[in-house]
């Protein structure tokens, strides 16, 4: 079963890569003077990697989407690169990349990446300040025994 899962995020990180390239190449390719073209071709695929990482990267994003905001970003993400490459070469390539990414999108069972309805993700909270982990942190802040004694001193 993890080879499975491995498979199905190095296929979800091949379908992220080909949206910015999607991007990428809509903007180099659209017909305007070439300045246009150079600033919409490195802009685009800039504001799709922006809007990735602030809200659907792996499992580190800036402010992380659950449930259907998930399913909506991802609609928008790979959606708009599936348009930016109908746009650029032809309807159906466009129409194959977003049907690669229907058939890799939905596992089978809810995960964070798709919880179940009414599904909070896992949280742990933080171990507390007893035992071990308290004085850990009062020796980080306490003076060493080298400066008490120097300061001792003076």
């Amino acid at each position: 079963m993890r080879i499975l899962e491995g498979a199905n995020l190095f296929g979800t990180f091949l379908l992220e890569l080909g949206v910015l390239a999607g991007a990428a190449v809509w903007g180099f390719t659209l017909p305007a003077d070439i300045l246009v073209r150079v600033i919409v071709g490195v802009g685009a695929p800039a504001l799709f990697a922006l809007m990735w990482a602030l809200f659907g990267a792996g499992s580190t994003p800036r402010f992380p989407l659950r449930g259907s905001w998930r399913v909506a970003l991802e609609l928008i993400w790979f959606g708009g690169g599936a348009l930016a490459w109908s746009t650029a070469t032809t309807p159906l390539i466009g129409l194959i990349f977003f049907a690669l990414w229907a058939i890799n999108a939905p596992p089978t069972r809810p995960s964070p990446r798709w919880p179940a309805a009414g599904q909070r993700p896992d949280r742990r909270p933080p171990p507390p300040l007893t035992g071990a982990n308290l004085s850990r942190t009062t020796k980080c802040h306490s003076p060493s025994a080298a400066a008490r004694k120097t300061a001792g001193r003076a």
